[in-house]
């Protein structure tokens, strides 16, 4: 069945891969964390199907200063630096201008929509323990989860900065309008210098979905196209 929650998720998931790191260099990462952006936190609401469609196009590639990755629940997101409607529908958002990875409090936020695979709806599958990476193609952070809990919308001092080095993930607690936000904390563990082995193994698995991804689009502007020469077709006998 050819839906408007179908259509969004399809086009928020061929968003993220477009914006994925394989498409930019470390040096191209690097030149766009120097740019300033904007935080407009009221953006963080689900979006519907139409700001899918306005705001998923307005997506900026010096946004992009690196990407997320959950292993354990096979998640891979770009990082795009400030909060407005367009870097939502790509990935997760940095929340302060002066945060850098590694260092201190590193807060993202990032959308919670009904299909919970998308964004930063897997965040509700996190326990402690388990591992987030944030990388700039020149560095990997590993980062452990500490705690996962509930909060206020308006506990903004979550986001200030800390003297301990710690990843703090915010996302709405369900899919729809609500006044509190699931916030993940966790510690940082590990850094490593990025080798090329990782990004072969990591390009071998983009291409993979960028495929799926491209052939799912396809699929679906065939059934719009059916089911339009279908309905012509019925207002043709009727007229």
């Amino acid at each position: 069945m050819i839906n408007a929650p179908k259509i969004k998720n399809l086009l928020i998931s061929k968003n993220v891969l477009m914006f994925h790191i394989n498409h930019f260099s470390a040096k191209q990462l690097k030149v766009n964390m120097q740019k300033k952006a904007s935080y407009h936190f009221e953006a963080v609401e689900t979006p519907s199907l139409l700001d899918v469609m306005k705001y998923g196009n307005q997506v900026k590639k010096s946004a992009v200063i690196g990407q997320l990755e959950i292993e354990r629940l096979q998640v891979t997101l770009p990082i795009l630096k400030g909060v407005n409607q367009s870097n939502l529908l790509a990935g997760a958002a940095t929340m302060r201008e002066d945060q850098q990875m590694g260092k201190g409090n590193y807060p993202l936020v990032g959308h919670h929509m009904r299909d919970e695979d998308l964004l930063f709806g897997p965040l509700l599958k996190l326990k402690k323990q388990d591992k987030i990476k944030i990388t700039n193609k020149e560095q990997v952070f590993t980062y452990e989860v500490t705690d996962i809990s509930t909060i206020d919308e308006s506990q903004i001092d979550v986001i200030q900065e800390t003297a301990d080095a710690r990843l703090t993930l915010i996302t709405c607690d369900l899919p729809t309008t609500t006044t509190h936000r699931l916030m993940v904390t966790a510690k940082l563990v590990k850094h490593s210098k990025v080798t090329n082995e990782e990004f072969k193994q990591e390009e071998t698995k983009f291409q993979m979905k960028e495929t799926l991804a491209d052939n799912q689009i396809l699929l679906l502007v065939f059934m719009l196209m059916f089911a339009f020469l279908i309905l012509s077709y019925f207002l043709y006998k009727r007229s």
